[in-house]
């Protein structure tokens, strides 16, 4: 199940560094969020989880969307605090990246970087 995870650019090159970390809250597209986004299809709902990620994000000031590719098994386990956000005690690592996302700003749309793109995606981030 694909679900996003704000960072800044110090948080992602210590995980670069280690290749893996835990994480307590994961953007995910969960039913309550298809249901409050009005949405039924599952690309759409994980547009919706991006989108929230991508607000909070701006919000809290981390230029980064990292997108992983995560179990259902291993999400199912955390609690829903609202929708489509998931707490837990969770464990990342590098291989379950699937993209990244850069923000820019507000008005801007996010800007696409493949997994094997990290490098170029941190040397943009202007921290």
């Amino acid at each position: 199940m694909r679900c996003y995870l704000p960072m800044s650019k110090s948080e992602f090159a210590r995980f670069m560094e280690s290749s893996q970390m835990p994480c307590e809250i994961l953007y995910v597209p969960t039913s309550a969020l298809a249901l409050e986004y009005g949405v039924s299809d599952e690309e759409e709902a994980e547009y919706a989880a991006l989108e929230l990620a991508r607000t909070d994000a701006e919000l809290i000031k981390k230029p980064l969307i990292v997108a992983l590719e995560l179990s259902e098994v291993s999400i199912a386990s955390g609690s829903e605090i609202k929708a489509g956000v998931v707490t837990g005690k969770y464990s990342i690592s590098y291989p379950d990246i699937v993209a990244l996302y850069l923000i820019y700003g507000a008005d801007d749309e996010l800007e696409w970087y493949d997994a094997s793109e990290s490098a170029i995606c941190m040397a943009k981030i202007g921290e």
